[in-house]
């Protein structure tokens, strides 16, 4: 099924930066953790456990400087999915419980950046251990990959038609 190498070291935060200034792991659970997110020089954490102390999360985070997004979601709608991945800005922070739902967005994020399905999988798998997707998570980054293509090919169209404009006047 999922393989999560650092989610079997349970005393210690593993930031994974997945591409330059993104980051993954399991959600911060002491004043150790978030020093550590603070000297990698993260501004901004997304948690993906809605309200699970969110409130105690944040106030440790803004102790820091650090400003703190939450939201409650899971990677099987594709809009609210889009959704999470607007919020990831770097130099940021994406976490859940157990790293297995950031790893999914993490896939995500690589291909909205360019990446395709296969190459964001397998950079995710090497720097983050996820082995497997599940069905409706595979769905989902496939509509992000046929999507990302129509806007390619929309973005092409309407270049020809201003290069023909050009040629016109």
């Amino acid at each position: 099924m999922r393989k999560m190498q650092f989610a079997r070291d349970e005393d210690w935060l593993d930031l994974t930066e997945i591409s330059p200034g993104f980051f993954v792991s399991r959600k911060p659970r002491n004043g150790q953790e978030y020093d550590l997110i603070r000297s990698k020089g993260i501004k901004t954490v997304v948690s993906l456990l809605g309200p699970f102390g969110a409130a105690e999360e944040k106030r440790a985070l803004s102790r820091r400087g650090i400003e703190f997004k939450r939201t409650q979601l899971k990677a099987h709608n594709f809009e609210e999915f889009e959704g999470v991945l607007e919020m990831l800005k770097p130099p940021c922070l994406l976490h859940c419980v157990g790293g297995a739902q950031s790893a999914v967005f993490a896939v995500g994020y690589l291909m909205k950046k360019g990446a395709s399905l296969e190459r964001a999988k397998k950079i995710v798998e090497e720097k983050f251990g996820l082995s497997d997707l599940f069905d409706s998570e595979e769905k989902i980054l496939r509509e992000i990959m046929r999507r990302r293509e129509l806007q390619r090919k929309k973005n092409q169209g309407r270049g020809k038609r201003i290069a023909q404009r050009r040629r016109l006047k």
